[in-house]
C-alpha cells in the first residue's frame, strides 16, 4: 500500500492540476512564484481512486479535503483512506488511514497521522512539525517511542506532498525522465528524498 500511495501522489498530483500559472523554463523545476495564494483545491473536494490488479478491483482509496484550525493556524485537513475490496481482501487485507494538517498559504505540514494495517503489518504514527524549533517529533504509538528529526527545507508528509505538487507545478512543464525531489517524513526511518 505504501508503494501505491507514492504512485498515486506522483500520478494524480500532476494529472489533476488545474492551475494556470507557468513555470520558468530554466531546465529545472521551480516553484510557481506568482500564484498569489490561489489553490488548485478547496475544502469539500473528494477524490476516489479505484485500483485494479489485472481484471480485479483490488482496492479503493479516497481523499477528502476539509478546512480546520490547528493551534490557531488555518489549515487544510485531508483524510485519506485505502482498503482492499472483494476478492482481493480474501488474500491480503489492507485498511489504511492517513491524515495531514497543512498550512493553507504555503502547504507546510503541521501534523501527520498514519494508521495502517496491511495484512497484519500495522503502524500507528503521529508526526508534529514545530517550525519555531525546526524539529519534527514522530510519535510511534505502537512501539511507544518518540523520535526527533530536524526539519529540512521544503519538508512534506505523504499526503501534504500530493497537494503541494498540485499547487506548485504545471503538468505541461514536466519533462519525461526529470524528477522533482521532495523531503518526505512519514516514518521513523527519517527523511526521504
Amino acid at each position: 500500500m505504501r508503494k501505491i500511495c507514492l504512485i498515486l501522489i506522483l500520478i494524480f498530483g500532476f494529472t489533476i492540476n488545474s492551475q494556470v500559472n507557468q513555470l520558468g523554463h530554466g531546465g529545472e523545476f521551480d516553484l510557481l512564484e506568482d500564484k498569489e495564494n490561489v489553490s488548485t483545491f478547496k475544502p469539500g473536494e473528494w477524490l476516489k481512486f479505484r485500483i485494479h490488479y489485472g481484471f480485479l478491483n483490488a482496492s479503493y482509496a479516497t481523499l477528502q479535503v476539509n478546512s480546520a484550525n490547528l493551534n490557531g493556524v488555518p489549515v487544510y485537513h485531508v483524510v485519506g483512506n485505502g482498503k482492499t475490496t472483494g476478492f482481493a481482501s480474501i488474500f491480503f487485507k489492507v485498511d489504511d488511514t492517513y491524515e495531514s494538517y497543512f498550512d493553507k498559504k504555503d502547504g507546510r505540514p503541521y501534523k501527520f497521522i498514519r494508521k495502517i494495517n496491511e495484512g497484519g503489518y500495522t503502524k500507528d504514527i503521529e508526526v508534529n512539525f514545530d517550525y519555531n524549533k525546526d524539529i519534527a517529533v514522530l510519535n510511534d504509538k505502537k512501539k511507544d517511542k518518540k523520535f526527533n528529526f530536524t526539519i529540512q527545507e521544503g519538508i512534506q508528509d505523504l499526503v501534504s506532498a500530493f497537494y503541494f505538487l498540485r499547487n506548485n507545478y504545471e503538468v505541461e512543464d514536466l519533462v519525461e525522465g526529470k524528477s522533482i525531489e521532495l523531503n518526505l517524513l512519514y516514518d521513523d526511518d527519517g527523511v526521504f528524498k
